[in-house]
């Protein structure tokens, strides 16, 4: 089924293709600002095809609209992300990722006579084409899940596209996100909803888990015109608004123009503006986790930037390609290059063994050389756990030396340190101040030996800000005999992870580290990784927590051992003689038996053999099929 492919016209530079090799060809092409639709032509055996040219009378008709719905961010959620303003300017630019995740109603699914190939192939169609427009702004839309309702609608669709919005925001985030992960969720409608709208989402809704969703009607046998309609609205979540004079594409419309009939695939320059404005204001995280392999529904082709099966390199389309090592057209490498990326790549080539590719973070890691023969660095390797570190203020855990003190830093600044005793005694009140553990919203609080392993609680030193939109800081005055403490810790905004836990394996007593809540001896917690006995202290602990021993130099006594070593060759060599002369004996004996056997026998009928590893020249030609007489596509 890899039969989705995105790519250009051959030596045309301004062109572009969105097309499908399942049953024949089906797609969409562009050559300068003409666009193209090609179908396979129905009951023809000689794989003869349409080839429609859109109307460019009908490329501004504005005879459907779109709806947005905004909504209230609260000041605090840009206040916390103000701080992050040189990460947010340092991610801006990187590539991002949309989890999109589609589900199709009752009436999308009942349309198709062959329900669920069709239908799928149908949505796939349109997701190649969605990623292949915001390619353009290194954006790569990625299909996550596709759910049909085959048995009636699981929410009340009506005429009003925007109550039936709200009802399938809500339906999607109380149950379709429990069982699924995506950035954003579209419900394809085969209902008339509201007469004039095609579609209706959020303005700058997304990774928002309520917001995060959208709405097209599908009721056009052109899929090209409703993934066009999907881009658009989706540009509307991610920040972009309706085009208006000035800001328009050269000679074809932008994807959020008002209105047309014509698929679009320009972004205006207004709207990569306000998306890169989306960016740097709300720094949408979700954007930036790249979808495992395992989660994806659309296909791998060559010139999705994903090195997938069989792929030497793949750095993108021929337009977008800068990599000098690899050849885009087909995604192998160069003629007398061995790599074309990796930390152990360079100038195209491997560097040598022992070429230095990761450094030591921190005393509780260790470097890792090149290997020679593979560009990528090899898994990282680190010290024991359980090894001191930072003057044993800590202990090595996982590659890293966690300590209260730094920890208090990282959730809010470098100012910050860790607080007193006193304040660690609020631990064994169990409320939201103070607790170990969290057993479904029940705050169980600490016992005497495990206060350092509970809440963290940092000194004020001057006010700052917490990063991310998942914590609040609280500030609390603890008063004994006239000192005035002030304690710092954090509360949980709504049910996410408590980050205001002390780190596991932070020390917490001298041979001692945090683990589950509680304060542990490090034999009891490290005892599957106890590698020092195991490797004279010469120990490397990996992610799997596998124990490794560093190479040594053992130290040979040769004087006491060169006889032994002289009498073993001996015996070696004496053995490899006897055994080649009774090789050269069998030899000799076999030959006359076949000289024999050959007089004796008479002569065959055939004076050929059947070679049953020759197959012919019809057998080895491989069958291409017969495309029709158009533009050659050249596919990445």
């Amino acid at each position: 089924d890899h039969c989705f492919y995105q790519g250009s016209i051959i030596h045309e530079f301004d062109s572009a293709a969105s097309i499908s090799t399942c049953n024949g060809l089906r797609g969409f092409f562009r050559v300068y600002d003409q666009r193209y639709l090609i179908e396979p032509m129905k009951y023809s055996d000689e794989g003869q095809h349409f080839v429609f040219r859109y109307n460019p009378r009908m490329q501004y008709a504005a005879n459907y609209s779109c709806t947005e719905l905004n909504f209230t961010r609260t000041n605090d959620l840009k206040d916390d992300i103000k701080i992050m303003e040189d990460l947010k300017i340092e991610n801006i630019h990187k590539e991002k990722y949309v989890e999109l995740f589609i589900v199709a109603d009752d009436n999308v699914y009942h349309r198709n006579n062959h329900p669920h190939s069709k239908l799928r192939n149908r949505i796939w169609g349109m997701v190649n084409f969605v990623n292949m427009i915001y390619k353009t702004l290194d954006i790569h839309v990625t299909l996550v899940g596709l759910e049909m309702w085959t048995n009636g609608d699981k929410i009340d669709i009506d005429s009003n596209i925007e109550n039936t919005l709200l009802r399938f925001s809500t339906w999607q985030e109380m149950i379709l996100r429990k069982r699924n992960n995506f950035d954003h969720v579209l419900l394809l409608s085969g209902k008339w909803l509201y007469k004039h709208a095609q579609g209706i989402s959020y303005s700058e809704g997304i990774c928002l888990p309520y917001y995060s969703t959208s709405i097209v009607k599908d009721l056009l046998p052109d899929l090209n015109v409703v993934a066009s309609r999907i881009a658009h609205q989706l540009g509307h979540n991610l920040g972009m608004k309706h085009d208006d004079y000035p800001c328009t594409c050269n000679f074809q419309r932008c994807v959020m123009d008002r209105g047309g009939s014509i698929p679009a695939l320009k972004f205006s320059k207004c709207n990569r503006i306000q998306y890169l404005q989306h960016l740097k204001d709300y720094n949408p995280t979700c954007m930036s986790n790249i979808p495992f392999s395992d989660k994806l529904s659309n296909y791998p082709y060559c010139g999705n930037k994903q090195l997938d099966e069989g792929e030497e390199c793949d750095c993108g389309s021929v337009q977008e390609c800068t990599n000098p090592c690899c050849d885009a057209n087909k995604c192998v490498l160069k003629p007398g290059f061995s790599c074309a990326e990796g930390e152990c790549c360079e100038s195209c080539q491997m560097k040598t063994s022992g070429s230095i590719c990761r450094p030591a973070k921190d005393e509780c890691d260790f470097p890792e050389v090149c290997t020679g023969y593979s560009s990528a660095c090899p898994k990282d390797k680190f010290q024991v756990n359980g090894f001191p570190c930072k003057n044993a203020k800590g202990y090595c855990f996982m590659g890293k030396c966690p300590t209260r003190d730094d920890q208090c830093s990282q959730l809010l600044d470098n100012e910050v340190k860790d607080s007193s005793d006193l304040c660690y005694a609020m631990n064994k009140k169990g409320n939201r101040f103070g607790y170990c553990k969290n057993k479904e919203n029940s705050l169980i609080p600490c016992e005497e030996k495990d206060v350092k392993c509970g809440k963290i609680h940092c000194s004020r030193r001057q006010h700052s800000f917490l990063p991310g939109k998942e914590k609040i800081n609280h500030l609390k005055k603890i008063s004994k005999q006239n000192v005035t403490t002030e304690c710092k810790t954090f509360i949980l905004y709504h049910n996410s992870k408590d980050l205001g836990l002390v780190d596991p394996g932070t020390k917490c007593g001298d041979g001692m580290v945090c683990s589950n809540g509680e304060c542990v001896k490090l034999e009891k917690v490290y005892n599957s990784t106890n590698c020092s006995s195991q490797c004279n202290e010469s120990a490397v602990d990996g992610h799997e927590l596998e124990c490794q021993c560093e190479e040594e130099q053992e130290h040979v006594d040769w004087g006491e051992n060169l006889n032994v070593t002289n009498i073993s060759i001996l015996v070696v060599v004496l053995v490899l003689v006897i055994i080649g002369v009774g090789v050269v004996v069998l030899l000799i004996h076999y030959q006359k038996c076949i000289k024999l056997k050959q007089i004796q026998s008479p002569p065959r009928d055939t004076l050929g053999v059947e070679n049953r590893g020759y197959f012919g020249d019809e057998q080895q030609t491989r069958t291409e099929p017969i495309l029709p007489d158009i533009h050659p596509l050249h596919v990445r």
